[in-house]
C-alpha cells in the first residue's frame, strides 16, 4: 500500500474471491496478481490493499456472464479459506454471540465494513455499511449472502433472514435473491440490512470451543489494535459520521465521544492531518450524494434528508458549491449513464 492509513482486508477474504471468481468464470488466472502464495494465505493474520479486492469486483461486474456473482460468491463457503474472524466465530456458543464478535471484530475481516445490530423486541436488524468507494453492488451482495450462510453453516440449520433490505433498485435476477434469502426481500431502502429472530440467534454452533475461543479472541484483539493504530483518525472520522449522517444530533462532541476523546483532541488530530471535522463531513455528503442521485427512486428531498440536512435550501446551496449547478441537473446524466 502506498499509505498506512489506506483500507486493508484479511488476506484469506482476498483469496477466497479470487478463487470463487475465477471457479464461478467471470475472472481470468492470472487477471488479478494478490502477490499471495498458500503459504501467506495460511497465516491467517496478513493484510493485502482493500483496492485490490474492489478491483476485482469491479472486473466481475463487468463481466455480464454471471451477473448475480455476488450471491453466487456468497453462498460459497471454503473452510480452508478462514481469516483470522472466521476462526474465532466457529468456537462462539451461539449464533448470537457469533453476532456480537463479528460486530466487534469486523475489523479484522476488511476496514471496508461496517455493520451495528439494532434490537426490534424480538426481531434484530443487522444493518451494514460499505466505505466508498468499495461499496459494489456485487460487494453488498455477497456481504448479506455471506452472512446468511455463514449462520446455516455453524448452527447446522435452515436459519433464514425475516426481512432483507438493500439500498440499490431492483435488479433483473430477483429470482436469485429469493433463493438466498427468501421471499421477503426488498429493494430502494435506506441501507442494507437482514432482520432476524430471537430464536435463530439462540441456536447453538456445532463447533464451539470455549478454550480455543479464548485463545483466538486474543489473536483477534491484537489484529484489530494494530489496524485502529496505523488508521488515521480522519479515516476512522469519516466512517462515524457516515454512521450517523442521519442523526440531529451529529456534531463533533458525538464524533469525539464515540472515539473516547474530547472534542479539543479531536480537532486537534484532525488538524495535525491538515483537516477538520467540517471538512470530513463535506467529504461524505459529497460521496453518498452521488450514491443516491443514482437512483431516480428517491426524490431531490429526500436526497437532502438523508445527508442529514435539515433544510433542502441548505442541501442545494451546499450542492451548487460542491459541483457548480442544480442536484436535478446533475441527476440527469448520472441516471442515463448507469
Amino acid at each position: 500500500m502506498d499509505h498506512d492509513d489506506q483500507p486493508t482486508v484479511s488476506a484469506a477474504v482476498a483469496w477466497d474471491l479470487c478463487e470463487s471468481l475465477i471457479e464461478n468464470g467471470v475472472l481470468s488466472a492470472g487477471e488479478i496478481d494478490l502477490q499471495l502464495g498458500q503459504t501467506d494465505v495460511a497465516d491467517v493474520e496478513r493484510r493485502v490493499s482493500a483496492h485490490v479486492v474492489s478491483e476485482m469486483w469491479t472486473r466481475a461486474r463487468a463481466n455480464h456472464a454471471v451477473p448475480h456473482i455476488g450471491l453466487v460468491v456468497g453462498s460459497q463457503i471454503h473452510p480452508n479459506a478462514k481469516g483470522v474472524l472466521s476462526h474465532l466465530i466457529v468456537h462462539a456458543s451461539t449464533l448470537g454471540e457469533a453476532l456480537v464478535l463479528f460486530e466487534k471484530y469486523i475489523a479484522a475481516m476488511s476496514e471496508c465494513e461496517q455493520i451495528t445490530v439494532r434490537s426490534q423486541g424480538p426481531l434484530y436488524r443487522i444493518v451494514f455499511r460499505f466505505l466508498p468507494p468499495h461499496d459494489h453492488v456485487s460487494a453488498i451482495e455477497r456481504s448479506l449472502a455471506a452472512s446468511v450462510s455463514w449462520a446455516r453453516y455453524l448452527t447446522n440449520s435452515n436459519a433464514s433472514p425475516q426481512e432483507v433490505g438493500f439500498r440499490h433498485t431492483e435488479v433483473p435476477y430477483v429470482k436469485e435473491y429469493h433463493k438466498v434469502f427468501g421471499a421477503n426481500v426488498r429493494f430502494s431502502q435506506p441501507e442494507d440490512y437482514l432482520v432476524i429472530g430471537e430464536q435463530e440467534l439462540n441456536l447453538p454452533v456445532t463447533t464451539s470451543n470455549p478454550y480455543l475461543k479464548a485463545i483466538v479472541s486474543q489473536r483477534v484483539e491484537g489484529v484489530v489494535a494494530r489496524l485502529e493504530a496505523r488508521q488515521s483518525v480522519k479515516t476512522t472520522v469519516l466512517s462515524v459520521i457516515a454512521k450517523h449522517l442521519q442523526s440531529a444530533n451529529l456534531s463533533s462532541a458525538l464524533v469525539a465521544s464515540e472515539l473516547n476523546m474530547s472534542r479539543q483532541t479531536l480537532h486537534r488530530k484532525l488538524q495535525k492531518e491538515g483537516t477538520n471535522f467540517r471538512q470530513c463531513l463535506e467529504e461524505v455528503r459529497k460521496t453518498k450524494v452521488i450514491e443516491y442521485l443514482k437512483q431516480p427512486e428517491i426524490s431531490i428531498d429526500a436526497v437532502s434528508s438523508l445527508l442529514g440536512f435539515s433544510e433542502p435550501s441548505a442541501f442545494f446551496k451546499a450542492f451548487k458549491t460542491w459541483f457548480g449547478t442544480t442536484p436535478r441537473h446533475y441527476r440527469d446524466p448520472l441516471i442515463l449513464s448507469d
